[in-house]
């Protein structure tokens, strides 16, 4: 797969798991990465800095 496919996949797998509860993402991510695990590793650093950034944003806005 080339490096091309694989940013490909890993944002597929990370726009799906966004439209899920929080909860309901580690079984789709099992089922999403298999036995891949760095593709796991990438999917579960963007998930996270995703969620770090969104907790910042709405943070500052409430801070207004």
């Amino acid at each position: 797969m080339g490096e091309s496919d694989q940013w490909s996949r890993i944002k597929d797998i990370v726009g799906a798991a966004l439209e899920k509860e929080p909860s309901e993402r580690p079984a789709y991510l099992d089922q999403a990465c298999t036995t891949n695990g760095p593709l796991r590793q990438e999917v579960d650093s963007l998930l996270a800095a995703y969620e770090k950034a969104n907790g910042f944003t709405a943070g500052a806005w409430q801070a207004s």
